[in-house]
């Protein structure tokens, strides 16, 4: 072809950088995605994300997998991940907050980091382990649930707990 790699990474980046490009668009479909499937099940959207990022996970196995275990370092591909699911998440509180659905003393900053951190957790421990994946489901889905229901008042809480319940068709958030 007479372009060598090294021309193809000087004109769209590096690895890094395409991989981290990768993964934001993904976040940002997941979120468009889960949008959609909130407003359709009456559920948090919040809840809907991070349901859209398991399935979306497991759907595409591989990619994910790709991301978690790549030979240089893991940082790199997951820390778009993580930052991208923290703004999307960090942006609904403060919308649950303006709407007054959000209890006053929640530290957003730091509660969405800790809702996106656990959510990647129990997808990168589901790549990693012998466990069914309906284990890991379940611990992600109670484990943020109950973050996100003590955080929430007003008529977000029965939302939230829809989602906590379970029943409004988590398969669904693949798109």
């Amino acid at each position: 072809s007479g372009v060598a790699v090294q021309t193809v990474y000087n004109l769209v980046g590096g690895r890094a950088t395409l991989i981290g490009a990768a993964a934001t668009e993904w976040m940002v479909c997941i979120a468009r995605n889960a949008e959609r499937v909130a407003a359709a099940h009456d559920v948090n959207i919040i809840f809907a994300m991070i349901e859209a990022f398991w399935a979306s996970s497991i759907d595409k196995a591989q990619y994910a997998r790709n991301l978690v275990n790549s030979k240089s370092s893991p940082v790199i591909h997951e820390q778009p991940l993580i930052e991208g699911a923290t703004a999307v998440i960090a942006g609904e509180l403060s919308r649950l907050r303006d709407d007054d659905l959000l209890v006053e003393w929640v530290n957003i900053p730091a509660t969405a980091r800790h809702m996106a951190t656990t959510c990647h957790s129990h997808v990168r421990n589901w790549l990693n382990a012998p466990y069914p994946v309906e284990t890991y489901r379940e611990a992600l889905v109670s484990c943020s649930g109950l973050l996100l229901r003590g955080a929430v008042c007003g008529s977000e809480v029965e939302r939230v707990e829809r989602g906590l319940r379970g029943g409004w068709a988590a398969e669904a958030v693949v798109g």
